[in-house]
């Protein structure tokens, strides 16, 4: 059984198993569904014949009530009371009569079968004969006259006896059939409880075993070929790689265990290749290790001439950073020549502006004092006009005699005011030709002044040129100096920087030799770990 259910993959065994296992639980579901059904048809069943049972136990009280009643009528009429249709006593029996009538409607809609159907007929005839005979009893006591009583009397005691005798023996028969049908129907759903009951826990019962051998199988053949695939991975880890798992089948767990085989080749493949890669390493460590001791001797050797090197190359630099300064020192002086050169030519030109602005100036000064000339001689002009006017005036006033004297004082006045102003513009004038004379000096003396600088200007400019020019040639010659200190400087430092490079790579070889002994140590020590396994 197991090795026909190791054929299936084990996702399919899980799936088998289930679909078992449910078409187990469908099964019980089912029974217990059938089960239910039945006993709930048995429960309808008697639910209808108790129903119909006591609608007949009401038929058998109608029929006692409508005795009863008919009883009253007749005992009142004969006392002479009116027993028409409309006294209390046949009021009372026409409701019984009624109610009963509609307990009869209700048996009727009941799904009688067999015997039942026709006891049920037999009181549906014993009931239509018991009502016929009570219309006519009613009939009678309704007419009143004394022979209708008796006759009345006389029925009620022996037909309407009888028909009702009939009515409530039909009644008791129905009511006996219902109640035996009752007692089967329970009995039978009973019996047939108890034989769901029993059916259900034979399917309960055979579903469990049946399960637990399906677990049994399932687990077994996955358990053993997974308990061989752990075994033969124990053992690879104690170092043997020669273990089988032996698990042929053609499930997932026969995969696992031919892929165990492939790794267990495949690491014995690559365990012999490390054994000898190992091997190979430590002789090339070996090989190593000499080589860097030559390394690291050529290394030193290059250090120490390097280092000598760095020293001819600095003091190369120094001597070429001593000339740079010198060239550098002398084109400041040369840059201080040029600036003073530039700034005296820039004084020239202004002395050459100022001057010029001053022989305008002093230009302007003389066309100012000849103006002032023009002026004096109006004023002398007015003077002299004034005067006349003045002494024409003493003239008038003395004609006119007495009244004359006081123009004649301000006339007076103003000849003496016009005299004094004839000697001021007169002083004014002389001062005004002695600066006519002295600007036409000035402007001569200004003149020569103009021509003095414009020749300073010009050899300023020449010397300014010649600085400029040697300004040139010293900032070449001074970054052909600068480069050349920058060259040497360089190539000190690079020689520096091979110097300490050569250093480090001695350092390096020294480390790697070290490296390389690890090497080898480690190689020594893998195969040591690969002869404990067993290939």
């Amino acid at each position: 059984m197991i090795t026909l259910v190791s054929r299936l993959k084990v996702g399919a065994r899980i799936t088998v198993a289930l679909a078992v296992l449910g078409a187990l639980m469908l099964a019980l579901a089912a029974t217990g569904i059938a089960s239910s059904r039945s006993q709930q048809t048995a429960q309808q069943m008697v639910s209808g014949m108790q129903h119909a049972r006591a609608g007949i136990q009401d038929m058998r009280y109608h029929d006692a009530e409508i005795n009863g009643w008919q009883a009253y009528m007749s005992a009142a009429a004969n006392a002479g009371e009116d027993q028409g249709l409309t006294s209390d006593n046949a009021v009372g029996t026409l409701a019984a009569i009624d109610t009963a009538d509609q307990t009869m409607t209700q048996l009727a809609s009941m799904p009688w079968e067999g015997d039942e159907a026709a006891a049920f007929q037999s009181l549906q005839a014993a009931w239509q004969v018991f009502t016929d005979d009570n219309d006519a009893y009613l009939a009678l006591l309704d007419d009143g006259s004394p022979t209708a009583v008796a006759q009345a009397y006389d029925m009620l005691y022996n037909e309407l006896w009888t028909s009702w005798e009939n009515l409530l023996n039909a009644t008791e028969a129905l009511d006996a059939l219902v109640a035996d049908h009752v007692t089967a129907t329970e009995a039978t759903a009973t019996a047939t409880a108890h034989t769901a009951t029993l059916v259900q826990l034979v399917v309960a019962a055979a579903a469990l075993v049946l399960a637990v051998l399906i677990g049994i199988v399932l687990v077994q053949s996955i358990v053993r070929p997974v308990r061989r695939c752990v075994t033969a991975l124990e053992t690879m880890a104690g170092g043997d790689l020669t273990a089988d798992a032996a698990v042929d089948t053609r499930d997932e767990l026969g995969q696992m265990s031919r892929a165990l085989a492939t790794a267990q080749a495949s690491l014995r493949a690559t365990l012999s290749g490390v054994d000898r890669s190992a091997t190979s390493l430590a002789q090339a460590a070996e090989d190593l290790t000499a080589a860097s001791a030559e390394v690291a001797r050529e290394s030193s050797e290059a250090s120490s001439q390097a280092g000598r090197v760095a020293e001819a190359s600095e003091h190369v630099s120094l001597n070429v950073q001593t000339v740079a300064s010198g060239a550098e020192q002398m084109d400041a002086s040369i840059r201080e020549i040029s600036q003073n050169a530039n700034e005296a030519a820039q004084v020239a030109a202004q002395a050459t502006d100022v001057a010029a602005a001053t022989n305008a100036s002093v230009s302007r000064l003389g066309e100012s004092s000849r103006e002032i000339g023009n002026v004096v001689k109006l004023i002398t002009q007015i003077a002299e006009q004034t005067n006349l006017l003045a002494l024409n005036a003493t003239i008038e006033a003395a004609r006119a005699g007495e009244a004359g004297k006081g123009f004649a004082v301000v006339a007076g006045e103003v000849k003496e005011l016009a005299q004094e102003t004839a000697k001021a513009t007169e002083d004014i004038s002389l001062r005004v030709e002695a600066i006519q004379a002295d600007t036409t000096v000035a402007v001569e003396a200004i003149d020569r002044i103009t021509e003095i600088i414009a020749q300073i200007n010009d050899y300023q400019m020449t010397i300014a040129s010649a600085v400029e020019e040697q300004t040139a040639t010293t900032n070449e010659m001074s970054r052909g100096v600068a480069d050349a200190a920058d060259s040497s400087g360089e190539v000190s430092s690079n020689i520096n920087r091979v110097a300490t490079g050569v250093a480090n790579s001695v350092e390096v070889v020294n480390r790697m030799t070290g490296s390389v002994e690890s090497v080898r140590t480690m190689a020594e020590e893998l195969r040591s770990e690969l002869d404990k396994f067993v290939v």
